[in-house]
């Protein structure tokens, strides 16, 4: 079943999608970096910090958007619905192959993330030396954060049958999850728990945009963003395969 899901990604030609976004992401991240040369003094840490915070506030979720989208399209049309409704591990091996789909691009969309970070280092801002490792850690740690919205998009693209709604929806989450990023004290902290929130702070946890140090990985945020996604992908989850083994599709 991963198999068909990764071919059926493939032919509706979503790389380019998972190309085009990172690379939107270093462009925008970068265009700042060099806007603000006094501020901005601390080397690698000063870029990757900037092309992540934009990723990882707007890129990343719209992309899992669209990718998630495209991958149910094919689903919503003729009898493949009514035949995918089956029995409960059915919609678990569906819901399983198809995270594990959005998820390896994702992975590839990372990648060219930290490729396009370095190029620009290395050719325009003549940064010496081969980025910190720590980035590369921490692109992975966001493909965890990444599941839970991977999910919670899911149900909304196997529940509405239009391709933009889920899409509309996830600008919504994105405003939202802006909104918990500069709330005050423990409104802030319910950002752990929604899905775009959670994404954007697993690409900051060595920000250096507000000021920080960029040292090092937060390791108790690591461990509150892996539970926060092991909580929240436990509920999707279950949501999921209530609601597709339920509805009525007509």
């Amino acid at each position: 079943m991963l198999r068909a899901e990764l071919l059926k990604l493939r032919r509706s030609h979503l790389w380019l999608i998972a190309i085009v976004l990172p690379l939107l992401a270093v462009i925008t991240g970068s265009i700042n970096y060099f806007s603000n040369p006094g501020a901005l003094t601390h080397g690698w840490d000063s870029l990757f910090s900037q092309v992540l915070l934009f990723y990882g506030m707007f890129y990343l979720s719209i992309g899992v958007a669209v990718i998630v989208a495209a991958a149910w399209r094919m689903e919503h049309q003729g009898s493949n619905y009514t035949m995918l409704r089956t029995n409960t591990r059915r919609a678990v091996s569906l819901i399983a192959a198809k995270t594990t789909a959005v998820s390896i691009l994702i992975l590839f969309m990372q990648l060219i993330l930290v490729v396009g970070t370095f190029v620009v280092g290395v050719t325009f801002a003549s940064h010496n030396g081969a980025p910190p490792l720590k980035y590369l850690v921490l692109v992975l740690i966001s493909i965890v954060a990444a599941v839970p919205l991977v999910l919670l998009q899911s149900v909304l693209s196997m529940y509405l049958k239009s391709f933009a709604a889920p899409i509309a929806w996830s600008f919504l989450g994105l405003i939202i999850g802006i909104a918990f990023s500069f709330a005050p004290g423990w409104i802030r902290d319910l950002g752990w728990l929604f899905p775009y929130s959670l994404v954007s702070r697993s690409l900051s946890l060595i920000s250096v945009a507000t000021g920080a140090t960029g040292t090092s990985i937060d390791m108790g945020s690591v461990v509150t963003i892996f539970l926060s996604s092991a909580v929240l992908a436990g509920v999707f989850l279950i949501g999921f395969v209530r609601i597709f083994t339920n509805r009525e599709y007509s």
